[in-house]
């Protein structure tokens, strides 16, 4: 489902995914309009002061640092929060503040989905780079110097732990028999402590405190239900490819990319879409919870923001029979180490069924990226991508669409079924569940049904910008194959 060959999410081929012809990315959001200056007056003067207001929901990186506004509760559950930590040369600052800045997106800034918000607002749950973590306001001294936070791993119980959830067992059972093998080895989910220090959690004492992260600036860049209504209004930038010449997306395009790709397929824009649930070619060598691959180097594309929430809303469609699912893995390759396992989801009708499965059935991966011209456009047509975009990305990368090209894979695609390959599929998609859990004290649904306020309006999406390209693929399929089997028919691994 998407893989961009300068993913911001993984170091290596696989932290982020986008197909041949990725999404162009996350909503480009319309910046907030100043205020119209008011000019003063014997009328104006002479009003009464104005009633104390509640502070706004969509706060802004000032609103969250002034002292007199040290507090989380501008923020509800569903928003995705980034923030910015202390310099690095900051004696305070842990080494993970100093990543390099060619490290992976995830790697280098921290974006956090908000899950719960104390009562006070003087902290708040969510989550980031697949761990929980609480985040809590404080007033740094001396008084009058700008308010820090504090962003420390959130106790066990708030730990998420996908091998249990009933929602991974029933629509990907694969999945969940990998997620079990890798928690038992160590492997994954990541330890949040480790993720804070950047390096092992053996690597300090035991008798030492839990780290921290000193936070300077905390902002809000989205939510999941602005996401959402922005894929509803205008789908296109998470389904059309990236056009040649497309400028690169910026960090809050990339961070909801993902989910933006899912949510695309479940509001019916798309009828097919790729998802790597596991890329084991990101887990170190060796690695495991105590050298590493657990410790945050082992970053997987579902650690991106809202990603997911997004396949537990597949999960209930799925349940509910209105789409598919098909999990596949590279055959002959440990999942765990080196291979990898994708989900393809489709609509329940055809053509996108029939698609769907003749992607798995030769081990299409979303997070390798197709080599030749021909899977190229195969695995592009089957996206959604436009032609256009797919001429333009084959081109890229020094091939060329020729008419004998074309033709070959019309044929396939009609020998698959006659049906027409028609979007949307659906109309009137909202949502399938309330993935939220408001705030501590309140009940899931005080935010309203769909996890956002009720009154949040929607987000506008600045079109243009770069989608990611690179759609990984799998191999071609016979038993047996390799990962370098795969690379040689598709090109080899993209970088996410």
């Amino acid at each position: 489902m998407a893989s961009a060959s300068a993913s911001a999410f993984a170091a290596p081929p696989a932290s982020r995914w986008t197909g041949p012809l990725a999404p162009r990315g996350a909503p480009r959001f319309a910046p907030n309009r100043c205020p119209k200056p008011q000019r003063p007056g014997p009328a104006r003067d002479a009003r009464p002061p104005p009633r104390p207001r509640r502070p706004s929901r969509r706060a802004s990186a000032a609103d969250a640092t002034s002292p007199s506004a040290a507090s989380l509760d501008s923020f509800a559950p569903g928003d995705l929060l980034r923030l910015e930590p202390l310099a690095a040369d900051d004696a305070s600052a842990p080494p993970s503040v100093a990543a390099a800045a060619s490290a992976p997106l995830l790697r280098r800034e921290w974006f956090l989905e908000v899950l719960r918000v104390a009562p006070d607002g003087a902290s708040l749950v969510g989550l980031a780079r697949g761990a929980a973590f609480v985040l809590t306001a404080e007033v740094s001294s001396p008084p009058d110097s700008s308010a820090r936070f504090r962003l420390a791993p959130a106790p066990a119980p708030d730990q998420p732990s996908l091998a249990t959830e009933p929602w991974v067992r029933d629509a990907f059972p694969a999945w969940r028999a990998l997620l079990a093998d890798l928690q038992s080895d160590r492997i994954y989910p990541p330890d949040p402590a480790a993720l804070l220090l950047g390096s092992s959690p053996g690597s300090s004492p035991g008798n030492d405190p839990p780290p921290a992260l000193e936070v300077l600036r905390v902002s809000r860049l989205t939510s999941y239900a602005d996401l959402r209504a922005a894929v509803a209004a205008d789908a296109s930038f998470w389904t059309d490819g990236t056009p040649a010449n497309a400028p690169p997306m910026t960090p809050s395009q990339q961070a909801t990319l993902n989910a933006g790709e899912l949510l695309a397929f479940l509001v019916g824009a798309r009828g097919v879409v790729m998802t790597q649930l596991w890329a084991g070619w990101n887990v170190p060598s060796g690695g495991d919870a105590s050298s590493g691959g657990g410790g945050g180097d082992a970053l997987q594309p579902v650690d991106a923001p809202f990603v997911a929430r997004a396949l537990r809303e597949m999960a209930s469609e799925a349940a509910a029979g209105r789409v598919g699912v098909l999990c596949c893995a590279i055959e002959g390759v440990s999942t765990r180490r080196g291979g990898g396992l994708t989900a393809t989801a489709h609509a329940n009708a055809a053509p996108w069924a029939q698609r769907a499965a003749h992607l798995a059935s030769f081990g299409a991966q979303a997070a390798l990226v197709a080599g030749s011209p021909y899977y190229q456009l195969l695995v592009g047509t089957i996206l959604g991508y436009t032609r256009e975009n797919v001429d333009a990305h084959v081109a890229e990368k020094g091939g060329r669409v020729t008419r004998a090209v074309a033709s070959e894979v019309e044929k396939e695609l009609a020998a698959l079924s006659d049906a027409e390959a028609r979007t949307p599929w659906r109309d009137g998609y909202e949502g399938a569940f309330e993935p939220d859990r408001g705030r501590e004290g309140e009940g899931a649904g005080s935010r309203g049904k769909r996890g956002g306020r009720k009154d949040a309006k929607k987000t506008k999406l600045a079109r243009g910008g770069n989608r990611k390209k690179n759609k990984k693929k799998g191999d071609a399929g016979s038993p047996g194959r390799s990962v370098e089997d795969v690379e040689a028919m598709f090109g080899g691994r993209g970088r996410r």
